[in-house]
């Protein structure tokens, strides 16, 4: 038997943009998350990061590695991104 869908509800829509990778840190004192990055991210690109935190949608202003600062992150290194509001581990980061 098929479950029955509510009338009215609409299934999410799935968020534009290319995966980035996922936060596997956070911390909450100075709003920075450590992202996996699977595809590149480059400082100025605008992401979504969407999961159990909501979505926040924001430019990427500071991009570091081992508190380096950097221009741009390559897939398999992990950097660190400034955050406007709290995320969790396990939300995912899209490059619109």
């Amino acid at each position: 038997m098929k479950p029955v869908r509510k009338a009215g509800a609409a299934k999410a829509a799935p968020l534009p943009g290319v995966v980035v990778g996922p936060v596997t840190h956070y911390f909450p004192k100075v709003k920075a998350a450590v992202i996996k990055l699977e595809k590149p991210l480059s400082m100025g690109d605008t992401i979504v990061i969407a999961g159990k935190s909501g979505k926040i949608r924001q430019k990427v202003t500071s991009l570091q590695i081992n508190r380096i600062p950097i221009d741009e992150g390559r897939a398999g290194e992990e950097v660190g991104l400034e955050v406007k509001k709290d995320v969790v581990v396990g939300d995912v980061v899209y490059r619109l």
